[in-house]
């Protein structure tokens, strides 16, 4: 039986100083509420161009990495994955936003060349660094969003900028406070760069 044990202990011990990913965890990406506060007198129709992410790197068949474990300075002890689609996720946030300030916003795959008002996103980052395992299925995380962010009118660009959100938690509900963060502060640039 002792043998056995050590057997085990073994594996697992090997399995961890590899970085082999067996804790590895399933973060769901939720947003629920709008958060900004901000509303637009203005209103009326704006197109959401579907986010691109190209430094999303995928894990098996429809899963991306969005964050790794590292827990008591071994890196790479495990992937944080969603199979939740990232640029719906942050389409749908802003959506939900601008929804909120009186807009009626419509998600596009791109937008089109004339639109009266557009917002084009690029998402440099959105990454969960998990720093403890709290039980067998909950890690504590920081999280960073970071977003570029184009705001069209009349198919001519009227303002760029970045907007960028930090959360710390549970690791899904840290990247839903770091969108929320970030999103606090793109909305009312995104009011301002349309009421000019």
């Amino acid at each position: 039986m002792t043998n056995r044990a050590m057997l085990v202990g073994t594996v697992v011990f090997v399995c961890l100083g590899s970085g082999c990913g067996m804790y590895d965890r399933d973060v769901h990406l939720v947003y629920n509420r709008a958060v900004s506060g901000v509303h637009s007198d203005q209103g009326g129709s704006i197109y959401v161009e579907m986010p691109t992410c190209p430094r999303l790197v995928k894990k098996g068949n429809g899963s991306y990495i969005v964050g790794e474990i590292d827990i008591g300075g071994n890196s790479n002890m495990g992937n944080l994955v969603t199979s939740d689609s990232v640029p719906q996720w942050i389409a749908g946030a802003l959506c939900t936003e601008l929804r909120a300030a009186g807009f009626t916003p419509q998600v596009v795959d791109k937008l089109p060349p004339t639109a009266e008002r557009g917002i084009s996103t690029y998402v440099v980052k959105t990454w969960i660094d998990g720093s403890t395992l709290t039980t067998f299925t909950s890690v504590d995380a920081s999280a960073e969003t970071h977003l570029r962010m184009t705001l069209y009118q009349g198919g001519s660009v009227v303002k760029e900028f970045d907007a960028r959100g930090a959360g710390g938690y549970e690791a899904g509900q840290s990247l839903t406070d770091a969108l929320e963060n970030c999103m606090k502060k793109a909305v009312p640039l995104i009011v301002a760069g349309f009421g000019q």
